[in-house]
């Protein structure tokens, strides 16, 4: 007999839950309503991923929730009062505005990763900015 829990979120939709003893140990299935835009959305990326919508969205929860970035999002949002996801449209937002491709190029270029190259441009930007500001204060 499957346990059946439900819960719902303050924008009110629900999310079920469900344990069946088939499933594997510690696993929960739930039933999420998405709009079709997004249904949409999810079957391209699942096609391009060559992967199924369970394990696209089991994957994509797990890395937001217990990954060492998604650490970060928790710990602004608990730090900021705010919600997670709200956290995490933020960070989204930001890197909509990051020039990649250049960032990748020189990534390239130099044998690093994107995210490597991210980090040595922006401790090499706060090294330069805290140096002008340095002078700055001298003036």
């Amino acid at each position: 007999m499957a346990d059946k829990s439900r819960r719902s979120d303050s924008s009110g939709s629900s999310i079920q839950g469900r344990r069946s003893r088939g499933a594997v140990a510690g696993m929960t299935r739930i039933t999420v309503p998405l709009p079709e835009a997004v249904l949409n959305q999810l079957d391209e990326q699942v096609r391009r991923d060559a992967t199924n919508k369970a394990a696209f969205c089991s994957n994509l929860i797990e890395l937001i929730l217990t990954s060492e970035g998604g650490k970060i999002l928790r710990e602004a949002a608990a730090r900021k009062d705010t919600p997670l996801l709200a956290i995490l449209s933020d960070y989204l937002s930001l890197m909509a505005n990051v020039p990649t491709e250049e960032i990748e190029q020189l990534g390239l270029d130099s044998q690093r990763h994107l995210d490597q190259m991210l980090v040595y441009l922006l401790l090499v930007g706060l090294k330069v900015y805290k140096k002008r500001l340095e002078r700055e204060e001298l003036d």
